[in-house]
Order: structure tokens, then C-alpha cells, then sequence
């Protein structure tokens, strides 16, 4: 007569100590099934898998590989590059191709700083040719004023208007002296 598991209704063969369906230890006597109280008679649960679970194969976990945006820079590196960006035209070109389009975020963020100094500078370099160039434009028509004079007095020989020039230029000196005098010392 047929064995039947008292868990789970599977029938078991002859000889087997443990349901294959369920793992439930055969008892000798079972040879009617018994259905659980929440399962009907027509349908019985699907058997279970009797083979062990194959193992999951998990990796090892590999060393991160390190990545060149976040390796560091050398100093010969910050050197050459100061030098590199140094270079007119040429050096400011790869200035701020390095700025925007680095991998290496320490190289890109040197070159960024390279840049807002260069300009920096050439604003300001910008701003000084300007004022010499405006201050060169207001001296030079005393210059030539001056230079008129002196040339006018060495073609015709006349020392009257040498001396009446020098005496302009000392009374110059006079008042710069008397202007000196009102400033007070330490």
C-alpha cells in the first residue's frame, strides 16, 4: 500500500525516512493522506524542490581601480605647468583649454586659477597703458613748448632768452620750494 506525508499529502516511496516533497519525517503508519484543515482535497500544493539550492556565485570584490581625475599632481607638474601658461598666446590658449576640458580635477582647477590671474593681469596692464598713455598726452605739448624754446634759442645764439627760460624754470623752483615749505614734517 502506498505511503502518503502526514505535512504535506506527497506520497513517499517505500524505505524513505523523510518526505521529499516537504522534509517532513515519514512516520510508519501513514498510509492514508492527511490534508492540512486549510486545503481542500482536489488540490494539493506544488511540490517543492528536493535538490539543494545551488550556491550563489558572488564575486570577489576587486580593488577599485584609482582614477586619474582624482590622482595627485607633482610639483614638476604645477611647475611646468606655471611655465606652459606662461607663454603668450600659445600657453594662454592651453590655459583655458586645460581650465574647461582637464580630466585631472587638480589640473583643472590650477588652470582655472591661472586664468582668472592672467585676467586679472590683463586688465590691470590694460588700465596702466591707458594711464600713460593719458598722462603722456597731457605732458607732451609742455614738452614741445619747451623744446620749441630751447631750439629757437640755439639757432638765433641770443643768451637773453636762455636766461629768461631759466629764470621761468627757477621760479617754477621757487614755488615748488615755497610748496615743500607749507607741508608739514615729521
Amino acid at each position: 500500500m502506498a505511503k502518503f506525508c502526514t505535512q504535506c499529502g506527497a506520497e513517499l516511496r517505500d524505505g524513505i525516512a523523510f518526505c521529499t516533497n516537504c522534509g517532513a519525517k515519514a512516520e510508519q503508519d501513514s498510509t492514508t493522506p492527511q490534508v492540512m484543515p486549510e486545503m481542500q482535497p482536489a488540490t494539493r500544493p506544488a511540490p517543492r524542490r528536493t535538490d539543494p539550492p545551488a550556491p550563489q556565485y558572488t564575486p570577489a570584490p576587486q580593488p577599485k581601480a584609482e582614477i586619474p581625475a582624482d590622482k595627485t599632481v607633482s610639483t614638476g607638474t604645477f611647475f611646468g605647468l606655471i611655465f606652459l601658461f606662461s607663454l603668450p598666446i600659445i600657453g594662454w590658449l592651453i590655459c583655458l583649454i586645460m581650465a574647461f576640458a582637464s580630466k585631472n580635477k587638480n589640473i583643472k582647477h590650477f588652470a582655472r586659477a591661472m586664468l582668472i590671474w592672467l585676467i586679472i593681469a590683463l586688465v590691470v596692464g590694460a588700465l596702466i597703458g591707458l594711464a600713460i598713455n593719458a598722462l603722456i598726452n597731457t605732458v607732451t605739448p609742455y614738452l614741445e613748448q619747451a623744446m620749441g624754446e630751447l631750439g629757437q634759442i640755439g639757432s638765433s645764439g641770443d643768451l637773453g632768452d636762455l636766461t629768461e627760460l631759466i629764470e621761468q624754470f627757477g621760479s617754477l623752483g621757487d614755488m615748488m620750494g615755497e610748496l615743500e615749505g607749507m607741508v608739514p614734517t615729521e
